[in-house]
């Protein structure tokens, strides 16, 4: 039997005034895959802390990130920097070892 590592997350509000939309969404891989794509995130999240002051720690929400809201605002990127640092992000995520993503 194997096993795997998952994250969720959701997008979309069902509150008072909540979103038509909901989208729950798991990006998957199998235990063995974990240090390889680990390493890969990091390396890129230390990239962009050189190339765009982007604190390797930050917490990465792209709704805030592309509409510049807090906490992104204080870094005044403009929308081409924002879209190529997404762009990044997918990038090396479709180079992770075995990882499978469930919208």
């Amino acid at each position: 039997m194997s096993s795997y590592i998952v994250y969720m997350d959701e997008s979309g509000d069902e509150g008072i005034e909540g979103s038509r939309q909901f989208i729950l969404t798991s990006l998957y891989m199998p235990f063995g895959s974990w240090q390889n794509n680990y390493d890969l995130m990091k390396e890129l999240r230390q990239d962009l802390r050189k190339m765009y002051g982007f604190h390797v720690k930050e917490e990465m929400h792209t709704r805030d990130f592309l509409y510049n809201k807090n906490p992104y605002k204080k870094y005044s990127w403009s929308n081409c920097q924002r879209q190529e640092i997404i762009k990044n992000f997918a990038r090396m995520i479709s180079t992770m070892d075995r990882v499978h993503i469930m919208v």
